[in-house]
């Protein structure tokens, strides 16, 4: 039987940069919508996660978040976040992270908060984008 999280993800968009802004508000720039596309292979990017949560239980609570892929790397970031009102949503933030895509294939983004049992928020195939020669053709 699946243990109850204290919290529920909501929303979860991946993107280059989270800003907070003033009144409860929040910039995301650089929305990934569909695949990742780079211009080289190995290739630098910069990513951040912005994230709704639904609170089901009050208190301070642990999770990991684990990027992963394409190949063998891995990097976790460990939290504590403060969950203050039961059946209120919350956001939850990463810092921008630069990370290199090593050759094309899929991207993941997990989250845990026992520990052990890791659920999928998001996964992107990453892709090396079409020469600028061939996109620059114009059909005759």
């Amino acid at each position: 039987m699946k243990t109850k999280r204290p919290f529920d993800v909501q929303l979860c968009i991946m993107c280059e940069d989270v800003r907070e802004e003033k009144h409860n508000k929040y910039s995301l720039i650089g929305v990934y919508s569909g695949d990742i596309l780079i211009s080289e292979l190995p290739g630098d990017m910069s990513v951040a996660f912005f994230l709704e949560v639904l609170i089901n239980e009050v208190g301070t609570q642990d999770l990991q978040l684990r990027l992963s892929g394409p190949g063998n790397g891995t990097a976790t970031i460990k939290a504590r976040i403060e969950l203050t009102e039961k059946g209120a949503l919350s956001v939850l933030k990463t810092p921008r992270i630069q990370m290199i895509a090593e050759k094309a294939g899929t991207f993941r983004f997990d989250i845990t908060s026992d520990g052990e049992t890791w659920e999928n928020l998001i996964t992107k195939q990453i892709s090396l984008m079409p020469s600028s020669a061939n996109a620059s053709r114009q059909p005759s």
